[in-house]
C-alpha cells in the first residue's frame, strides 16, 4: 500500500469509536535490487539504494512528527529465508553473506538519530538521559507536558531556559512546559524522580491559512458575482451555434479536456463545476458524451472520489449523459405544450419512451425483472448495486444510444466516411462483404463514433497491459505462463473484455484483403486505424492466456466471419486462427496449456462441480423460479459446494451465462436472456438483407462479437460485470438500429413497388 494510506485507515478507525487501538505496521519499505541482479523483478518495483534510504529516512520522520497513533513500525525484510534470485532481497538489510546492505546501514544509523515524537513517553524510556541529578529528555514537537512523581520537582529548564506552571488534569499533577517551535528541543528537570512520563504533542498555527482563507473567499465572491452577472447577459443560442460551428476536431478535444479534467480533478467542489461544464457540452453534443462512456468503459475500477463516495466514471458520465437527454427530451415536450401541438407532443412521448421493437421490449422486462430480484435477496445492498451498475445505467445507456436523434452533420473528418463507395461514383464489386442495400445515411457516422470510442479504449488497455509484460513485473505467473490483467484485477477479466472488440476489429480489417475493395475504393482511413489497433489487442488477448477467450470466443466469433464473408477474405480467418494455434505450441509443457482437457482435476473439475452445486441451488428453496438476486451467488455457494471444489469457496458466479441469468433473476431470467438473443439476431437477420458498404462491416463485427459473448459464457461470466454489461448494450443498440433502418427502408420499398 501507498504509505499515506494507514492515515485513511486511521480515519476509519476514529470513525467508527475505535481511535484509541494504535495501528501497528507489520511490513514496508521501499525496494532496491543489488548490483547485476539476474533473478525475478520484484513487482513493487526498484530504486537506487540512495532513493531508497532518503524515502524510508523520510518515512520514519513523518511517523515521529504526525502519527501518535502507530505503535510500531517494522520493515518488511531482515535477512530473507529465500533463492538468492528472489525479489525479497531488494528489501533485506542483511545480504545473502550476511553483510549488511546499503538499507540495513542507513536503519543503523536512523536507530541512532531516533528522536522521540507526539506520544506517551516513560520517564525511562527512549530519548531520557540521567546526567547525575539530573534527568535529560530529547524530543521532537513544539510540546512537552510531564506528570509529577512522588518528588516535587527541583528545577525544570526547556533548551537552557527557566519554565513550567503546573496543571491539574483529574487525579494526576502535570506540568505543562510553554510551547516552542516545531523541532528537536530538550528538557531538563531534577530529581528525575520529579516525573512519572512525559507526553509531546505539536500546535500547528493556522493564523496565515486562515488569514489566506478569508483572502482568497472574498476574490472568489467577487468573481463569482461577476461571473454570474456576465452568465445572466450571455446570449446562449449564438454560444451553441459558435460551438457547433468550430471544426470536429476541436469539438472532439474540448469535451475529451473536459472529461480528463473532471475526472483528474481531486477538489470535489471544482469537480462539480466540471460536472455541470460537461451537462452543458452534452447537451449541445451528446453523442460524444456517449462516445466518452465507450472509451472510459474499461477503466470502470479506477473510481473518482466525491465525499465520502466514489463512482465510476462511466456511472458519472452515464448520469450525465441522460440528464442533458432529459432536459432536451422535456424541452420538446414543453415546447409542444406551450405551443397547443398534440401531434408534436405525441411525437415527442414515443420517440422518447415508446419501444421500437422486441429488442427494446427485451431491455425493459430486464430492467423491471432486475428491480425486483434484491427484494428477495439474502444481501441486499450487494443486490441493489448490482442493480445499478450493470443493470440499470447500461440499460440507459442503450436506451439513448437507441434514442439520441444524431445530427445529420456530424461526421468525422475522414474522406469516405459515412458513404458507400458506389455513392462517390465507385462500383460496389460482387465478392465485397457489401453489395447490396440503400445508401446509409450521415448519421451512421455518429454511431461508428462510439465503436471508434469503444476500440480506443481497448487499445489504451491492451497498450498498458503490453507494458506490464515488457517492463515491469506486475503479471499473473501461475501455472507456466505470465499472464498479463492491464487494469483489472485478473486476465481472465481482460481477455472478456478484449474478445468482443477484436471481432470487430477484424471485421473492419477484412477488406484489406480483398483486391476489389482496394481498387474501387472501398478501404476507408478506419479500416486502416483498426488494422493498427488489431495488433496490440490481438497480442494483449494472446497474452492473457485465457483458455476460454482463445479457444471459445475468439474462434467462434472469427469462424462466424469467415462464414459470413465471401471470397478472399473468408480464407484470411483459418490462417489467422492457426497462427494462434501454433503460437501456442511453446507453451504446451506447461500446466495453463495441459490442463485444458483434463476434466478430472483443475479448473475442469471445477467448473463441472460448479454447474452441479448450481443446479443443487435451484432447485432448493424456489430459487428455481425466483432466483437468488444479483450478486447474491457468493453468500449462498458455500452451503452447496462439493468436496472436490474445496480450493475455491469464494465464487461469485455459476461461470455459465444461462445459469447465471437463471440463479440471479430465476426462471424468467432465463427467459428474458433467450428473448434478447432472439431478438437480436432477428434484428441481424433484416440488417444483412440491406447491408451497405457502410453497414456491412459493422453488423458483421457486431454479430460475430455476440457469437463469442455466446461461446465464451458457456464457461465463464459474460455480461454481469460492469464494462461486459456495457458492450453488450452498445452491441445490441446498434444491432437494433441496423435492424429498424432495414425494416422501414423495405416496408418503403413495398409500398413503392405496390404502387
Amino acid at each position: 500500500l501507498n504509505w499515506s494510506r494507514l492515515v485513511l485507515a486511521r480515519e476509519l478507525m476514529v470513525a467508527n469509536g475505535d481511535g484509541a487501538r494504535a495501528i501497528w505496521l507489520t511490513g514496508g519499505g521501499w525496494a532496491s535490487l543489488p548490483p547485476n541482479w539476474a533473478g525475478a523483478l520484484p513487482p513493487w518495483g526498484s530504486d537506487t539504494p540512495e532513493v531508497q534510504g532518503e524515502r524510508l529516512a523520510g518515512a520514519v520522520e513523518r511517523v515521529q512528527v504526525e502519527w501518535p497513533w502507530l505503535g510500531a513500525m517494522m520493515l518488511m525484510e531482515f535477512q530473507p529465508a529465500a533463492p538468492r534470485d528472489d525479489p525479497r532481497w531488494s528489501l533485506a538489510l542483511r545480504g545473502p553473506d550476511g553483510e549488511l546492505t546499503p538499507l540495513g546501514r542507513r536503519v543503523g544509523a536512523l536507530a541512532h538519530q531516533w528522536v522521540p515524537g507526539l506520544g506517551h513517553w516513560p520517564a525511562d524510556g527512549p530519548g531520557t538521559i540521567r546526567d547525575g541529578s539530573l534527568l535529560r529528555f530529547h524530543f521532537r514537537g513544539t510540546d512537552v507536558r510531564f506528570q509529577l512523581g512522588g518528588r516535587v520537582p527541583g528545577s525544570v529548564g526547556l533548551d537552557g531556559a527557566a519554565a513550567g506552571s503546573e496543571v491539574h488534569l483529574g487525579a494526576s499533577r502535570w506540568l505543562v512546559l510553554p510551547s516552542r517551535p516545531l523541532g528537536e528541543h530538550e528538557l531538563a528537570l531534577s530529581p528525575p524522580e520529579a516525573a512519572n512520563g512525559f507526553v509531546v504533542s505539536r500546535t500547528v498555527s493556522f493564523a496565515r491559512f486562515y488569514t489566506l482563507v478569508v483572502v482568497l473567499g472574498a476574490l472568489a465572491l467577487g468573481l463569482g458575482a461577476r461571473l454570474t452577472w456576465l452568465t445572466w447577459t450571455v446570449p446562449w443560442g449564438s454560444l451553441r451555434g459558435r460551438w457547433q460551428a468550430l471544426p470536429e476536431a476541436q469539438q472532439v478535444a474540448g469535451v475529451a479536456a473536459t472529461v480528463l479534467a473532471f475526472y483528474l480533478m481531486p477538489n470535489v467542489w471544482i469537480s462539480l463545476l466540471l460536472a455541470g461544464a460537461l451537462w452543458l457540452l452534452f447537451l449541445v453534443r451528446l453523442d460524444l458524451g456517449l462516445a466518452a462512456i465507450m472509451l472510459a468503459t474499461p477503466f470502470f475500477l479506477q473510481a473518482k472520489p466525491f465525499f465520502r463516495l466514489r463512482f465510476s466514471l462511466v456511472e458519472l458520465l452515464t448520469l450525465l449523459c441522460v440528464a442533458a437527454w432529459v432536459w432536451l427530451v422535456g424541452s420538446r415536450i414543453l415546447g409542444a405544450l406551450h405551443a397547443r401541438r398534440l401531434d408534436r407532443l405525441h411525437a415527442a412521448l414515443v420517440n422518447a419512451l415508446w419501444p421500437r421493437d422486441a429488442l427494446d421490449w427485451s431491455m425493459i422486462f430486464f430492467l423491471g425483472l432486475s428491480a425486483v430480484s434484491p427484494l428477495w435477496a439474502s444481501v441486499f445492498g450487494v443486490a441493489a448495486r448490482e442493480f445499478r451498475v450493470v443493470v440499470l445505467e447500461p440499460v440507459l445507456f442503450y436506451w439513448l444510444v437507441r434514442r439520441w436523434a444524431v445530427d445529420a452533420g456530424s461526421q468525422w473528418p475522414e474522406s469516405g466516411e459515412g458513404q458507400a463507395p458506389g455513392a462517390r461514383g465507385e462500383q460496389i464489386r460482387n465478392d465485397s462483404p457489401a453489395t447490396s442495400g440503400p445508401q446509409p445515411s450521415s448519421g451512421w457516422c455518429i454511431q461508428l463514433r462510439l465503436v471508434d470510442a469503444l476500440v480506443l479504449g481497448a487499445t489504451l488497455v491492451a497498450l498498458y497491459g503490453l507494458s506490464q509484460w515488457l517492463f515491469t513485473g506486475d503479471v499473473i505467473a501461475a501455472e507456466g505462463v505470465r499472464r498479463i490483467r492491464g487494469v483489472y484485477a485478473s486476465p481472465n477479466h481482460l481477455a472478456l473484455f478484449l474478445e468482443r472488440v477484436v471481432p470487430v476489429l477484424v471485421a473492419f480489417v477484412l477488406p484489406l484483403f480483398s483486391l476489389p475493395a482496394r481498387r474501387g475504393g472501398g478501404i476507408t482511413r478506419r479500416a486502416r486505424l483498426y488494422a493498427l489497433a488489431l495488433i496490440p489487442t490481438g497480442l494483449a488477448l494472446f497474452l492473457t492466456f485465457s483458455r476460454g477467450a482463445l479457444l471459445l470466443g475468439v474462434p467462434a466469433g472469427l469462424l462466424f466471419i469467415a462464414w459470413r464473408s465471401p471470397g478472399r477474405p473468408r480464407r484470411v480467418i483459418p490462417i489467422a486462427l492457426s497462427v494462434v494455434l501454433l503460437a501456442l505450441l511453446p507453451f504446451a509443457g506447461t500446466e495453463r496449456v495441459r490442463s485444458i482437457m483434463n476434466l478430472s482435476e483443475g479448473t475442469g473439475l471445477i467448473r463441472m462441480s460448479l454447474w452441479r452445486s448450481t443446479l443443487n441451488m435451484l432447485s432448493d428453496n424456489f430459487h428455481w423460479l425466483k432466483g437468488v438476486g444479483l450478486d447474491n451467488f457468493l453468500y449462498l455457494y458455500p452451503h452447496y459446494i462439493r468436496p472436490e471444489a474445496w480450493r475455491e469457496p469464494n465464487l461469485s458466479h455459476p461461470h455459465n451465462i444461462l445459469l447465471h441469468y437463471w440463479v440471479a433473476l430465476g426462471l424468467l431470467g432465463g427467459m428474458v436472456l433467450i428473448w434478447q438473443q432472439v431478438a437480436f439476431w432477428l434484428a441481424a437477420v433484416r440488417a444483412w438483407h440491406q447491408r451497405t458498404a457502410v453497414t456491412a462491416s459493422l453488423m458483421l463485427g457486431l454479430s460475430a462479437s455476440m457469437v463469442g459473448f455466446l461461446a465464451h459464457g458457456l464457461i465463464d461470466n459474460s455480461y454481469f460485470l460492469v464494462d461486459l454489461a456495457f458492450v453488450f448494450m452498445l452491441t445490441a443498440a446498434l444491432m437494433a438500429d441496423l435492424g429498424t433502418t432495414a425494416q422501414d427502408v423495405s416496408g418503403k420499398d413495398r409500398g413503392s413497388g405496390a404502387a
